[in-house]
């Protein structure tokens, strides 16, 4: 085997290893997206805030501004099995369902009222609270 004919099979070998990598990637992807709501609820975005001093020093792009998806008053209603919706912020939604999922498991954690708590999204820089009633 002539060296052209050996690096034309090497390349192909890692092009179809690299390939079952994003396949793998994909399928984690789409698990994490797919999470089901596990109960009825029902969300509003009571505050969006934004952190200028922190997104100065901790981001790429320091003026990047408050949450660019949600505004206040935002409200959205989820039922059981419902899958994270198109366009949705797959980071809420997991905060979300994880907020639901314990709620429903551990009824006896801090709500404000019966079924009723207030959530942060994970942004640390811009994060937007809501009202979860479930």
């Amino acid at each position: 085997m002539d060296r052209r004919q050996f690096c034309k099979m090497a390349a192909l070998s890692l092009g179809a290893l690299g390939l079952s990598r994003f396949e793998a990637l994909a399928e984690r992807r789409e698990s994490v997206l797919s999470s089901p709501m596990p109960a009825d609820c029902t969300a509003e975005v009571i505050r969006r805030e934004c952190f200028i001093d922190l997104q100065s020093l901790h981001l790429d792009d320091p003026e990047s501004g408050g949450c660019p998806v949600f505004m206040p008053g935002a409200k959205f209603e989820f039922r059981q099995g419902d899958k994270c919706p198109e366009g949705f912020c797959t980071a809420l939604w997991n905060t979300l369902v994880s907020v639901v999922s314990a709620s429903k498991s551990c009824p006896s954690g801090l709500p404000l009222r019966k079924n009723t708590h207030v959530v942060s999204c994970p942004d640390g820089t811009r994060p937007l609270i809501l009202l979860l009633k479930v």
